[in-house]
């Protein structure tokens, strides 16, 4: 139990920097990019233009990525 403990209190040792890390990825503007590129995937007529539609599907899916590992890595790390 004693090594689980001191585990723990090593990785809460990177705190700081996982907020370091989420400041420069800029992660902010990312959700808020996320967000407009889903609404616009909803809009009628999105889907007639296959190129633009996959392009934006592509930088959605890029964006997710980037966003969901940053959001689940201190879990992952804490397990």
């Amino acid at each position: 139990m004693v090594e689980l403990d001191q585990f723990k209190y090593t990785l809460s040792t990177y705190d700081e920097t996982l907020k370091e890390v989420k400041d420069s990825l800029d992660l902010e503007n990312k959700e808020r990019r996320i967000t407009e590129l889903d609404k616009s995937m909803e809009e009628p007529g999105f889907w007639d233009d296959p190129e633009r539609s996959t392009k934006t599907v592509r930088e959605a899916k890029n964006l997710k990525a980037v966003s969901y590992t940053h959001l689940t890595l201190p879990t992952i790390l804490r397990v």
